[in-house]
This record gives structure tokens, C-alpha cells and sequence, in this order.
């Protein structure tokens, strides 16, 4: 089965995304070398709208993080002041962090292994309260669900990109459905970037 990727850099011809080999596809897309040849279907779906003003705040969790790397760039390119918040399990998971180069970074690890040690969510209630941020975030189910508590607590809302698996990529399968207040929407066609106030968490 096709596996959904997020793109974290682009430099001319090149397209760079990150794999966490962690299942059988995974570890086979890891095992692949300089030569061998992939079907990719892309880019899918909507991604986020980066047209506003005013600082942004990222927000990013495990393998999530990543191709938010690319969303942070493209909004300091576009001279918003951009604030990113990364969160991981351990050190080693933390290597994504390496892709925010040249952006203020705030590292959070579970086990306390590098940064701060905390979930990624935990400080969101202090940044947001009184603050006029546009907040971007990409990981975990359970991460974007408590960023979306925290943003409703203090009357900010959140563009959060899924983590669905999708099948065809087309919308044809429904593989990659998301319970949202509008009824299920296909995350391959319809997001994956979603207001996370429009989800039924």
C-alpha cells in the first residue's frame, strides 16, 4: 500500500521527505537506494494557508514534525516572526528537530532525554493567553486533539494536518476518512489540513 509523506524541504529538482522506518513499507521505502525507482503521486489535498500576518506559532510531534520544517521557512520567507515548539519521545526521535535549522526552535522530549522535558502541548496555554498567534501543527492524533483543547480554551484556532493513511489517494477508497463537524472528509482530497474546531476529536 502507498504510504502519505510530507514533504520538508525542496531545493530546485530535489523533493526531500523523512521516513521513520517503523513498519514493513516503511523499512522498505528506508532500504531503497540511489537508482531505484518509486511511483509517487503528489502533491494531495489541501495544505496550510499561510496568508495571513502576525507571528505564527508551529507546532509539531514525532515523524509530524518534519514537513512542518518546510511550513516555517515558507512563513519567515514571508517575514511573519515564527515561533516553533517540537516535541518528541526521546533523543533519538529528536533528530527532526535538525531540520529547523536558522528558526527558533523550543525542544520538548518525554522522557527529558534533550530540551525540555514535557509534552509539546503543555506550554501552548502561557503562549496563547492574550497572544494574536496563527498556530500551525502537524503529529500524533492525541498532540492536535489537546492543541486544539488549549487553542479553544483561549479563543485561537489551529490549522492541524492528519495523519491518515490513504490508500489510493485519490479519494475513491474513503481509506483516509475523518470524522469532522461537516460529516467524514477524505483527508487525500478534502485536507489533509483541516481547522482543527471542524474535527470531532
Amino acid at each position: 500500500m502507498p504510504r502519505p509523506l510530507g514533504v520538508h524541504e525542496i531545493d530546485s529538482d530535489l523533493v526531500k521527505v523523512l521516513i521513520e522506518p517503523v513498519g514493513r513499507g516503511t523499512i522498505s521505502l528506508a532500504s531503497l537506494r540511489v537508482g531505484d525507482r518509486l511511483s509517487v503521486l503528489g502533491p494531495l489535498g489541501n495544505g496550510f494557508d499561510m496568508t495571513g500576518e502576525g507571528p505564527a506559532l508551529v507546532v509539531g510531534g514525532g515523524i509530524g514534525a518534519a514537513p512542518l520544517a518546510f511550513v516555517a521557512r515558507s512563513l519567515a520567507e514571508r517575514g511573519r516572526d515564527v515561533r516553533c515548539l517540537l516535541g518528541f519521545r526521546t533523543r533519538g526521535q529528536a533528530v527532526v528537530a535538525e531540520l529547523f535549522r536558522n528558526l527558533p526552535v523550543e525542544v520538548y522530549t518525554e522522557d527529558g532525554s534533550m530540551g525540555k522535558k514535557g509534552l509539546v502541548s503543555e506550554p501552548l496555554s502561557q503562549i496563547l493567553g492574550g497572544s494574536s498567534n496563527e498556530i500551525f501543527a502537524c503529529g500524533p492524533d492525541a498532540m492536535l486533539a489537546a492543541v486544539d483543547r488549549i487553542c479553544r480554551d483561549c479563543g485561537a484556532t489551529a490549522q492541524v494536518s492528519v495523519d491518515a493513511h490513504m490508500a489510493c489517494g485519490v479519494g475513491a477508497c474513503q481509506g483516509c476518512v475523518i470524522n469532522t463537524v461537516d460529516g467524514y472528509r477524505r483527508a487525500c482530497s478534502e485536507g489533509p489540513v483541516f481547522l482543527s474546531t471542524d474535527i470531532i476529536w
